[in-house]
């Protein structure tokens, strides 16, 4: 596999919190949501060996669709994506992405969707290990009895991402 030569970031303000962004010459790898910017880099070095740089124009478009989206409207975002993780956490991922904007799915569904009937818990982790959330929606993802469960970003960001997608 040829290593990443080029590693690129950006942020932007939305009604959630500070964005950040990561791209590979592959796709994007990474979204932050509400971070300090040093800790953003700090992970992307760790994770790719290479120093990131900034480059504001690379994400222009997709930033527009972003903030398009996180003011409420209804789009459907596809970018090709350069994630790091486990086989069965992409399998969660994937499955992540059939999740229709409004609607919710459990932990225990989804488990059920990648025939890991008894995943739940795993389904949990793997959502909380999403690269690139809100591209990939694990906050569309809630507890078995209609409580919000866990969120990376933490639940005050759940509950904002849900009530921008109608759902609560």
């Amino acid at each position: 596999m040829k290593p990443n030569t080029s590693l690129l970031y950006t942020d932007f303000g939305s009604p959630i919190g500070k964005i950040f962004l990561a791209l590979t010459e592959k796709g994007l790898c990474a979204v932050g949501i509400n971070e300090r910017e040093k800790d953003f880099i700090n992970t992307l070095e760790k994770a790719y060996n290479i120093k990131p740089v900034k480059d504001d124009a690379a994400f222009s478009e997709l930033a527009r669709l972003l903030k398009r989206c996180l003011n409420g409207e209804r789009l459907k975002i596809e970018i090709p994506l350069d994630m790091k993780g486990t086989d069965f956490e992409k399998k969660v991922w994937k499955a992540l992405l059939k999740i229709p904007h409004g609607r919710t799915k459990s932990y225990g569904e989804i488990a059920r969707k990648i025939d890991l009937p008894k995943g739940a818990r795993a389904v949990g982790n793997a959502c909380g290990k999403n690269p690139v959330p809100i591209i990939i929606p694990c906050h569309r993802v809630v507890a078995g009895d209609g409580g919000l469960g866990g969120y990376s970003g933490g639940i005050g960001i759940k509950k904002r991402l849900l009530k921008i997608e109608g759902i609560i």
